[in-house]
């Protein structure tokens, strides 16, 4: 049966079933996305899922993604959106991790194993059906609504489920009631990644509309967009964010005057282009803190975004922010930097771990708090600096990657003697993934090969260079960033 995030989306738009809520792929009206997602869960139900099973979406289209997780809701499943061009080997990895009951595919990779249940999606996963039987009955208490993974499907990320209650209060303290119940809110990027389908079920559950664009849509693209449609609210990357700034320039007045929420999301952004994005683009920029542990923990928006705008904002309301020690757990004053912990009501369920070990740098949690790794101070006026990502994570266009599950990956080739993967400065994507080898006889056209055979395009290395040894301190460490400074230089 539905539960609570379920039965607030066919609430809200069994409405007004004949209200648009859909466009850019296409165009559906609420009674329109509700009959297709009930028709995905009939189909769901056919292949056996049903209360508490597990299913994994690796859908391209972002309407079929949709329809998916709310027909999926419909039959009291947990639900997983996944890129769609996940290389084979991980789809078996991810199923294998979550128990998947079904695996629902746009296409079979190559190398795909046979060892998890699979079905292609077709046309016949669209025929609508009648959404009132989908719209009562009891919930199961504690049922999770979404699964969600730390950094993508490669190698053995951590996995979070989050239950409906849970899932709920996210999307409760996401909503934006300054928004009218019509607004619009412009989706340029896929819902597998947890800030946009955020973003996008918030503004369903509010009453709002959402259109869809492409996800490789060009800055020059999503400004053109965002201002035909006059959209309300979008959520980008960083690196996004400031090539459209270059792009728009220096503006006596914001170019987008009616954008009322323009959230930076996926990753750090420099201060001078949070300041320019506020005065050229719109003052309704923001950015938060947030983890698939902790769910949104600061935010940093209006005049914030001038007075600090070096920080990642103050605490949102509920959350209690402390700097503590890594290895005594002591609380640090401020202006010191240590481990980031939050004392949430929005801590995700449960976290799974990787069964080869864990890539969470740190990451530890409890009932109402959670300390995800990242490392910060707080200044006397509560506003919260991150100064360092203890897993090294690198984010590349909004997408968070482990530097440890590409080499996980690398490490398999014959060939490969050590592997070192690290993030460098791109003016595009705000990091670029290089990987430094050591081989006696491989060579970076055949390593650039076996990485289009088994990882995803956006955590392909861009650039390999062949080395002959690594840095490590005298503590047998590798130094990352001395491999960032060979490869820049190289």
């Amino acid at each position: 049966m539905p539960g609570a995030v379920a039965k607030a989306v066919i609430e809200t738009l069994s409405g007004d079933l004949d209200r648009p809520v859909i466009s850019g792929e296409v165009d559906l009206t609420a009674g329109e996305l509700l009959r297709r997602s009930a028709g995905f869960a009939r189909m769901l139900e056919a292949h056996g899922c049903g209360q508490d099973s597990r299913v994994a979406l690796y859908l391209q289209s972002n309407v079929d993604l949709l329809a998916g997780m709310i027909g999926g809701w419909m039959v009291g499943a947990c639900v997983v959106l996944m890129d769609f061009r996940t290389p084979g080997p991980q789809r078996s990895a991810v199923a294998k991790s979550i128990n998947a009951t079904l695996s629902v595919e746009s296409r079979r990779m190559p190398r795909s194993a046979d060892d998890y249940p699979t079905v292609l999606f077709d046309d016949a996963w669209r025929q609508p059906a009648p959404w009132a039987d989908f719209a009562n009955g009891p919930a199961s208490p504690g049922s999770f609504a979404l699964c969600a993974l730390s950094s993508g499907t490669t190698g053995v990320p951590k996995i979070y489920l989050m239950s409906h209650e849970v899932t709920m209060r996210r999307l409760q303290h996401g909503i934006n009631t300054k928004m009218s119940a019509n607004s619009l809110f412009l989706a340029p990027m896929s819902l597998s990644i947890s800030a946009t389908r955020a973003r996008v079920l918030s503004f369903l559950i509010r009453g709002g509309q959402i259109r869809f664009m492409p996800p490789l849509a060009s800055a020059g693209e999503l400004i053109e967009t965002l201002s035909a449609t006059r959209a309300a609210a979008t959520a980008l990357p960083p690196s996004i964010i400031a090539t459209m700034v270059r792009e728009i320039g220096v503006r006596p007045e914001p170019y987008f005057p009616h954008l009322k929420m323009l959230r930076s999301t996926g990753g750090p952004a420099l201060p001078e282009d949070k300041i320019a994005a506020y005065h050229n683009l719109t003052p309704g920029y923001r950015m938060a803190y947030s983890s698939n542990l902790t769910g949104t923990a600061t935010i940093l928006a209006g005049e914030d975004v001038l007075k600090r705008p070096e920080s990642a904002g103050r605490a949102v309301s509920g959350v209690t922010i402390e700097i503590i020690d890594a290895l005594t757990g002591a609380r640090l004053p401020n202006g010191q930097a240590g481990l980031i912990k939050a004392t949430t009501p929005y801590v995700g369920d449960v976290t799974i771990e990787p069964a080869g070990g864990s890539y969470g740098g740190g990451e530890q949690r409890g009932d109402d708090w959670g300390i995800p790794g990242d490392v910060g101070f707080l200044d006397d006026e509560g506003y919260l600096t991150i100064v360092g990502r203890s897993a090294d994570m690198i984010i590349r266009g909004g997408v968070n990657v482990a530097p440890q599950e590409i080499e996980a990956v690398l490490v398999q080739h014959p060939a490969v003697i050590d592997v070192a993967v690290t993030g460098i400065d791109d003016p595009i994507y705000g990091q670029e993934i290089v990987a430094a080898i050591v081989s006696k006889d491989g060579d970076e056209d055949e390593f650039r090969a076996f990485c289009i055979r088994n990882l995803a395009p956006e955590r392909r290395p861009r650039i390999i260079r062949i080395v002959d040894s690594l840095p490590y301190n005298a503590g047998g460490k590798l130094q990352r960033s001395k491999v960032a400074d060979m490869l820049s230089e190289g």
